[in-house]
């Protein structure tokens, strides 16, 4: 028989974990309004949005348009990341089970590109360096430039 103390370390853990996966879990529709987010450009126009800003850690999201990659795994999204080096760097972002993975180096797992995020912000892991700020797509938009973070 467990100890209550167990019992409510085991009950915490269990509600702590719950609370996590559930204020970084997000519905797919509603990652358009992520500001990190570029559902529309491809590669080079990602490439060229980096070099505007062109410091080390600055990063975004974008939807995967590879699509003969994407029939054969489930690749829905690339995040692309400026190095210390200033090399822009993609990475493919896959999906097996409801989680996301950095493809091709890591078997830690995500719920979201929010929890990318949010985890590559205070640790780089296998990325080059931190994520420290993304283009703001207004003043993209208006021929301006800005970032945030």
């Amino acid at each position: 028989m467990k100890s209550f103390e167990n019992l409510l370390s085991n009950k915490i853990y269990e509600e702590n974990k719950y609370i996590e996966e559930n204020s970084i879990k997000y519905n797919e529709n509603n990652i358009y309004y992520l500001p990190y987010y570029y559902n529309d450009i491809d590669r080079n126009k990602c490439e060229n949005i980096l070099r505007l800003i062109n410091r080390p850690g600055c990063f975004l999201i974008r939807q995967h348009n590879d699509y003969y990659l994407s029939s054969l795994i489930k690749t829905p999204y690339v995040l692309s990341i400026i190095s210390p080096s200033l090399n822009i760097y993609h990475y493919i972002l896959y999906r097996i089970n409801k989680r996301l993975f950095i493809k091709p180096y890591s078997n830690k797992y995500y719920y979201s590109l929010k929890h990318i995020v949010k985890y590559h912000q205070e640790k780089a892991g296998l990325l080059p360096c931190t994520l420290v700020e993304y283009p703001i797509r207004f003043f993209l938009n208006n021929d301006k430039l800005s970032s945030s973070f």
